[in-house]
């Protein structure tokens, strides 16, 4: 049995993985296993990794018809043999020495989950080192109710500044133990967002323990401008919902960690908000509102309200509400239920709540 399972997700990835494999073969450390799950790729990524497989042992082929990543990655876990595992992704590659330095933190650590930072290679532009906001070291979680186990919790998912997490969600910079990622709740078949943010999270709401290690950067996460989309995606808002619905689930075992998803939440807003009003300019006027509506109405149950049902006071004096109708005021009020400089800055921001307003200002 390998101590570590190297699990990529394999879809359009002809002209990258090879680079990606090349990078694990090299590893110094080379007790683990890589299990390649090419995830009905339209095209030669299928033919390219039964090409691999047959030059060395140490790689496994999963096919199946494309179901995205979640379900490339899951289907990968329930192959995998190691005691840990690590996901990386075919665009990106790694550091010789990356499985050594996450199997060291884990060993000498008894971590559960081992986070590291990361290189972002965008072409054209010099390689930028992105960290977690987390300073590094080991946290016990055992005593969820401890000072310690409390902070990390808060901050792990929202640090305060907005939006920035404590810990970044992606998975391929971490080495997390199996048997951890086989106790998480069930993802949704249809998740195609967050995917990573969905096992990242559940799974430190799990951990016993979690080290952030210093000044490690062994990942390079390759920016493609092939997966930057160019369209708005209709389907964003019921993706969104079936994130938001595994990630309540997930966090569930971890409330201070349940109630940041809340920041979470706004930051998906913000982000659904700006690109549909960008890549729809000349929609009518109506149109916009209605989607902006339907992403208020889908994300409501995320914040908590008052006992009374009302908004604090001193939020209702600090945010201008002139431009919006009662009904409007109604739907967005709940977004300003929590008295803190992250929520309204995000709704008093002039770029952002202005786009917001010419929409939904009355006529």
């Amino acid at each position: 049995m390998p101590e570590i399972s190297v699990v990529v997700p394999v879809y359009r990835g002809e002209r990258t993985l090879e680079r990606c494999v090349e990078s694990i073969l090299a590893q110094t450390f080379a007790d683990f296993e890589l299990i390649l799950v090419e995830d009905g790729s339209p095209d030669a990524s299928g033919r390219l990794c039964d090409a691999l497989a047959a030059r060395d042992s140490r790689i496994r082929v999963l096919h199946q018809p494309n179901r995205g990543a979640a379900a490339a990655r899951q289907a990968g876990l329930l192959a995998a043999t190691g005691e840990s595992v690590i996901f990386p992704d075919c665009d990106d590659w790694l550091d010789p020495d990356m499985l050594a330095l996450l199997r060291r933190g884990m060993a000498d650590t008894g971590a559960d989950v081992v986070a590291v930072g990361f290189w972002k290679e965008e072409e054209g532009k010099p390689p930028l080192p992105c960290a977690n906001a987390i300073p590094p070291g080991v946290v016990d979680l055992r005593d969820r109710r401890s000072p310690e186990a409390a902070a990390f919790a808060r901050r792990a998912l929202y640090t305060g500044s907005f939006y920035t997490p404590g810990i970044v969600p992606a998975l391929w910079c971490k080495l997390i133990r199996r048997s951890l990622l086989l106790s998480l709740p069930s993802l949704p078949p249809d998740l195609r967002m967050g995917d990573d943010a969905a096992v990242t999270y559940p799974a430190l709401a799990r951990a016993s323990r979690v080290a952030v290690l210093t000044n490690a950067f062994p990942y390079h996460y390759r920016v493609s401008p092939a997966s930057l989309s160019n369209a708005w995606d209709p389907d964003y808002l019921p993706r969104a919902e079936s994130l938001f619905r595994a990630l309540r689930e997930g966090l569930a075992p971890c409330p201070p960690m349940a109630e940041s998803l809340t920041y979470y939440a706004l930051f998906i807003l913000q982000q659904g908000i700006d690109r549909f009003l960008f890549f729809n300019r000349r929609a009518p006027r109506e149109e916009k509102r209605k989607m902006i509506l339907r992403f208020v109405r889908a994300l409501e149950p995320l914040f908590p309200t008052s006992r009374d049902g009302s908004s604090p006071p001193s939020l209702e004096s600090r945010f201008d509400w002139s431009g919006f109708s009662a009904e409007d005021q109604a739907l967005l009020r709940p977004f300003c239920r929590r008295d803190t400089d992250a929520v309204i800055s995000l709704l008093a921001k002039r770029r952002f709540s202005a786009k917001i307003r010419s929409v939904l200002r009355p006529k």
